[in-house]
């Protein structure tokens, strides 16, 4: 017996420090690189609150802010001082012009191009609202990004159909597809969800709950290098689950920190990251920050706070930022000095 004692006395000491060591190791793997905040100055320009209900998407092009308006599914064109120009899009609906649920856009000098995901279809407008074309794709559309004269569109129906990204000519031909690898790679249950922006050489991709940045080659879409993010995330260990109806889903993952937008300049890529911040009265804090990495080597350079607390989406250009709230769009004039004196309209997302 007390053989016995002493033996279980060993196991749980085995237990005890497996679990101490376990917990380290977890702990460690889990905690972020810690961020080096440079000062900022934001300058309010002007907030737009009129005819805005759910602005969800902002694009910066030829000196005008471009907002998707989740409210009335329309896109609405401003001015940097705030002046509305006109809208685009004629509303709920399926008809020519119109949208069901558009979740993403691209603007450049062909226009305005948008993507429906429940119609399947992509819709090019002139900037001033007029219905130019549109076609209708086989699969459903998440986020679109133009590179010269090509039409680049991810896939939110990856990896249950077709490819993740498809480049089409300017009259719809199918190039090329790439970023199927990324399923695999990242430990991510919501790949599918991943911002798509140009970059000095190529494409990225930027898994919106996961850990890394994937750049891919203009060429043929050649995966160029993975960037590993400052922010080490936790997923569930099985990355698949049965539903009621005993179906296979993907688990969610854990929502306290997600990232919302990237862009690249030949100097630095930006990812624009939300995060709770700790609570206040027992209510979660959010804080929305831009961290900052070198391009040529990934490597993490430093990061600054955004004058809203929980932004939806940024865009930045030409020492502007132009961020949105839940109901509101505010855009700032940056006061920085050189660290974002590069950035200009041409090379973030072109």
């Amino acid at each position: 017996m007390k053989r016995m004692r002493n033996v279980l006395v060993l196991l749980g000491i085995g237990v005890l420090v497996w679990g101490l060591y376990s917990w380290q190791q977890t702990d460690d793997e889990s905690k972020p690189v810690q961020r080096t905040f440079t000062p900022v100055q934001f300058v309010e320009r002007a907030t737009l609150v009129d005819s805005l209900y759910k602005p969800g998407l902002v694009y910066v092009w030829g000196g005008d802010v471009y907002v998707a308006d989740y409210g009335d599914r329309m896109l609405k064109r401003f001015s940097l001082d705030g002046t509305f120009k006109n809208t685009i899009g004629k509303g709920l609906g399926q008809g020519p012009g119109e949208f069901m649920t558009f979740v993403g856009f691209v603007v450049d000098s062909s226009g305005v191009w948008v993507v429906d995901i429940n119609s399947r279809r992509l819709t090019q407008f002139a900037h001033d609202g007029t219905y130019v074309q549109s076609s209708v794709l086989s699969f459903a559309p998440y986020r679109i990004t133009k590179r010269d004269s090509l039409v680049v569109v991810s896939n939110a129906s990856f990896p249950m159909e077709g490819h993740h990204v498809y480049v089409f000519t300017p009259s719809g031909q199918v190039l090329y597809t790439f970023g199927d690898e990324m399923y695999e790679y990242v430990e991510d249950p919501m790949v599918l969800s991943a911002e798509l922006f140009t970059t000095p050489t190529g494409y990225a991709l930027l898994a919106t709950y996961g850990s890394y940045l994937f750049e891919y080659g203009a060429d043929r879409g050649a995966l160029l290098r993975t960037l590993r993010l400052v922010d080490q995330r936790e997923f569930p260990k099985g990355r698949r689950a049965k539903n009621e109806a005993g179906e296979t889903v993907m688990k969610a993952p854990r929502t306290s920190l997600v990232y919302v937008d990237g862009f690249a300049t030949p100097e630095y890529w930006y990812v624009h990251t939300r995060m709770h911040a700790g609570k206040v009265k027992g209510r979660p804090v959010e804080l929305s920050v831009i961290d900052r990495y070198k391009y040529a080597t990934g490597e993490y350079v430093d990061s600054f706070k955004l004058p809203i607390r929980k932004a939806n989406g940024v865009f930045i250009t030409d020492n502007t930022l132009v961020a949105l709230g839940d109901t509101t769009v505010h855009i700032y004039d940056i006061k920085m000095g050189e660290q974002l004196a590069a950035i200009t309209n041409e090379q973030i997302r072109q």
